[in-house]
């Protein structure tokens, strides 16, 4: 074999190289930004369904009988203010998972109060936050397999080679 065929194949290889690691590269980048666009719109919803949860806390303080359901608003309220306080996407999502708890137990109570439960303000408030429930729901489940996908790249050989060198790291799923 002449030289010349032992540095045409060595180019050739590192051809095939650079072109897998610019394709792998490529590839985590648009993962990356598809998944930070499905969690922004989640957040939007997120944002619409704290909302109307603290709207619905102020119409429930305002009515008569507010006191039978004090420890349930400042529940909800406390779960509103922690994940508008959160920072990380981590962080996001233990305490919108926190907030949707208290929303549960929030519709319980609305269900078990006879004069609430009829009131046209309460029950359009209730559906706003069931929609936004679904949506956040939907959305969500987009955002998770987007990150599904790029955590297993991740953490697949041999593109968890590619992830390192660029610094990519595993997204946090919704629960």
């Amino acid at each position: 074999m002449s030289s010349i065929s032992i540095v045409a194949a060595i180019f050739l290889l590192a051809a095939v190289f650079a072109f897998w690691l610019i394709m792998s590269y490529k590839g985590f980048v648009r993962l990356r930004n598809s998944a930070e666009e499905a969690f922004l719109t989640t957040e939007v919803y997120m944002k619409r369904r704290r909302e109307l949860l603290s709207r619905f806390v102020k119409l429930a303080e305002k009515s008569p009988g507010g006191d039978d359901w004090r420890d349930i608003l400042r529940n909800v309220s406390d779960a509103v203010q922690l994940a508008e306080a959160a920072q990380s996407a981590d962080e996001r999502i233990l305490c919108e998972s926190a907030v949707a708890e208290t929303i549960e137990t929030l519709f319980f109570a609305l269900d078990m109060d006879e004069k609430r439960k009829k009131d046209k303000s309460y029950l359009r408030l209730r559906r706003q936050i069931e929609e936004a429930d679904r949506n956040i729901a939907h959305v969500g489940s987009f955002y998770n397999r987007i990150a599904g996908t790029m955590n297993k790249r991740i953490h697949m050989f041999p593109s968890s080679v590619v992830a390192k060198m660029f610094h990519f790291t595993s997204y946090p799923l919704i629960g």
